[in-house]
């Protein structure tokens, strides 16, 4: 059976059994939907379903993984109309203890964050990732399209418009 999950859901890391799964169905209320899109400035969100699944991997670590649906209507950049946009998420993170000495960073490898007090914030990683994968800058299909601007091309270096000041 899997729990439901709201925005503050934080599971005791000690709770989730070694080898085992802790379910979650996402299907975010009105209020929590008002409440992210206040965070994150969208005009709606809506349709923020899927399921997660928490696992404990190894010694001091944790990992989250799932997909969740998300339905967002967000202000044009150019033109501030609304852009609605439909999106998958394939969450994955992975919580640990403490981290170890590690001093090389791939940009490839599963996002790693703290455990807080003890717990994994289900809900909060939600927060974060539904923030992180929506469009950053959702354009109108019908927007303008700015003109380049034109640059003078008579001299290339920062001191050509002061050398035709003292012509």
């Amino acid at each position: 059976m899997a729990d439901s999950t709201t925005l503050d859901t934080t599971v005791p890391a000690n709770a989730v059994a070694r080898g085992g799964l802790v379910h979650f169905d996402i299907c975010l209320e009105e209020a929590e939907r008002q409440q992210l899109s206040a965070r994150f400035a969208f005009i709606k969100l809506e349709n923020v379903t899927g399921k997660l699944a928490l696992a404990h991997i190894a010694d001091g670590c944790w990992e989250l993984k799932g997909k969740i649906n998300v339905a967002i209507t967000q202000a044009c950049v150019v033109s501030g109309k609304p852009v609605e946009s439909t999106f998958m998420i394939e969450l994955e993170e992975r919580f640990v203890d403490t981290f170890s000495n590690q001093t090389e960073i791939d940009a490839m490898e599963v996002d790693v964050d703290l455990l807080v007090n003890g717990e994994i914030p289900v809900g909060e990683c939600l927060c974060q990732w539904i923030g992180v994968c929506a469009p950053a800058w959702p354009r109108a299909e019908n927007a303008p399209v700015l003109d380049e601007p034109e640059f003078d091309n008579t001299e290339n270096h920062p001191f050509a418009r002061l050398s035709e000041l003292k012509k």
